[in-house]
């Protein structure tokens, strides 16, 4: 099997997709928190998935209903966080692997947003949760210690703590990427 390079149009409709279950997420859990209280009581039972070769699989509601009615706040905060956190990092891995499989990387590479947003991913992908981990090898070699982005900075000296963004500047850092996207050759 080979891997053939998703197309700039191809990229541009898997951002829209990201987006758009980022709104349905937000838009969902908006109003389903007002009616937590009056629906912790129903949840009873099983959740069944299916995948698409017809297995099934499912999880307990009562597990969820017993974790909302312990701490709703904290299951709502992951809620987001996986959101917010998980809509940047495809956004990025796909601005990213389009740059380079087009001959790009120069111009990924100067985008105003690219450490930032890289630094980022990795406090998704290689930290515990929304810990930052640790600071990038490629920064540190070249005498970087900060990277900032609309007036939000991430310093080397934060590895080890959490670190959160908005959500207003997770749309606004979104919308960076996919003009930039739709920019490119």
């Amino acid at each position: 099997m080979t891997n053939r390079m998703q197309s700039k149009d191809e990229v541009l409709l898997l951002m829209n997709g990201v987006r758009a279950s980022f709104l349905y997420g937000h838009f969902v859990e908006a109003l389903a928190w007002k009616k937590v209280p009056d629906v912790v009581g129903e949840m009873k039972g099983t959740f069944t998935f299916e995948a698409v070769d017809k297995t099934r699989t499912g999880l307990s509601l009562d597990f969820l209903a017993d974790q909302m009615r312990s701490d709703a706040k904290v299951i709502r905060g992951n809620f987001f966080l996986f959101l917010n956190f998980e809509s940047i990092r495809f956004f990025y891995e796909l601005a990213h692997t389009y740059c380079q499989g087009s001959g790009q990387s120069h111009v990924y590479a100067a985008a105003a947003w690219s450490q930032f947003a890289r630094v980022l991913r990795n406090v998704v992908c290689h930290g515990d949760s929304a810990i930052f981990s640790r600071w990038p090898d490629n920064l540190k070699k070249k005498g970087i210690t900060s990277v900032t982005w609309n007036g939000v900075t991430i310093r080397e000296s934060d590895a080890g703590a959490p670190f959160g963004l908005d959500v207003v500047n997770v749309v606004q850092l979104q919308e960076e990427i996919y003009t930039f996207t739709k920019g490119l050759k």
